[in-house]
């Protein structure tokens, strides 16, 4: 068996995982800035002697994830690594990838993929192994043209219970779009699985390794609610914000205008907009859940995705004809 540093794994996943937790987080070495994690975990190579690493599967703001394979199990795994053209400091990398795999083991739902451990890989630093999702994403979901109103709500209802089960553990997911979100194609239906915790915070307290507290904003600006995009800190107000621009998506074909292009501190003006785009739409009390959750005030909005959830089902329900959904999707 590996050895196991048992006072790291303690702090990193005290809950369900932290009989697989295995890192050496505080002994990772330096790395110099002009070298990429993607040049130093490569295709073929075998990482802490356990996992063969195949393909890049995908890149985000915060990290790079590797589809592998798990020798010992004899599994498909994800491998992600720490990266970032916005955070220079390997010790803020480390930090911020050490409390993804904490938050993530601590959001005990199906929604949120299974942390399996914690490596160290060598000179990219650690490595989080994660359960692999063998799906596309909503992003690319959304450029299919024949995409029917049921399937794009039953996918909406599932966005926002994924979303409710990381609000009710404690956490703000921070970086909701659709391209965190993927859905593997089950025999029965379609299963939505919420990714990339990089930029997830607690809700209650200040989070020491949220990067917007040194003035670095970290995000994707046309999914982040307006005080999330001029002021450090997240809420679930921030996450439901997050989710109207994805709704608006997925029901229109189209973002709202984002925040930067209309006027900071303004909530008329930016309500506004939302209520034009809305208005002129068929989507009737449907577009007004949408407009609540887009509202510029956070104090206007849902609370959370649970609220948000419940006002969606509640609408889909007293128009249930329109959808054609099963009873067990609006349960």
């Amino acid at each position: 068996m590996d050895a196991i540093d048992s006072e790291l794994t303690t702090r990193l996943l005290p809950g369900r995982d932290r009989r697989v937790a295995r890192a050496e987080v505080d002994r990772a070495p330096k790395r110099r800035r002009s070298e990429h994690r993607d040049d130093l975990v490569r295709p073929g190579m075998v990482v802490a002697a356990r996992y063969l690493v195949a393909e890049v599967a995908g890149r985000g703001g915060m990290g790079i994830v590797f589809r592998a394979r798990d020798l010992r199990h004899e599994r498909q795994v994800a491998l992600k690594v720490a990266q970032s053209q916005r955070i220079r400091s390997h010790d803020d990398l480390v930090a911020r990838l050490v409390a993804e795999a904490r938050t993530m083991s601590l959001i005990d739902d199906p929604s949120v993929p299974r942390v399996f451990d914690v490596v160290e890989t060598g000179r990219a630093g650690p490595a989080i192994v994660l359960e692999w999702v063998d799906g596309s994403s909503l992003d690319e979901e959304l450029r299919d043209p024949t995409i029917d109103r049921a399937r794009t709500l039953d996918l909406a209802i599932q966005v926002l219970r994924a979303v409710r089960a990381v609000h009710r553990c404690g956490f703000v997911h921070g970086d909701l779009k659709p391209s965190n979100v993927l859905i593997e194609q089950e025999p029965d239906a379609p299963r939505v699985r919420l990714v990339d915790f990089g930029l997830a915070s607690p809700i209650h307290g200040v989070d020491a390794n949220d990067p917007s507290r040194s003035g670095v904003i970290i995000g994707t600006p046309c999914y982040m609610a307006p005080e999330a995009l001029f002021e450090s800190g997240s809420t679930p107000a921030a996450d439901v914000y997050s989710l109207g621009v994805i709704l608006h998506e997925m029901f229109l074909g189209t973002r709202p205008d984002p925040v930067s292009e209309r006027v900071r501190d303004v909530a008329s003006f930016g309500d506004a907009a939302v209520d034009h785009a809305l208005a002129g739409s068929t989507l009737g009390a449907l577009g007004r859940v949408i407009a609540r959750c887009l509202r510029w005030d956070p104090a206007a909005r849902f609370a959370d995705a649970a609220e948000a959830l419940d006002a969606l089902l509640r609408t889909v329900r007293s128009h249930a004809a329109s959808f054609s959904l099963r009873d067990s999707q609006l349960a």
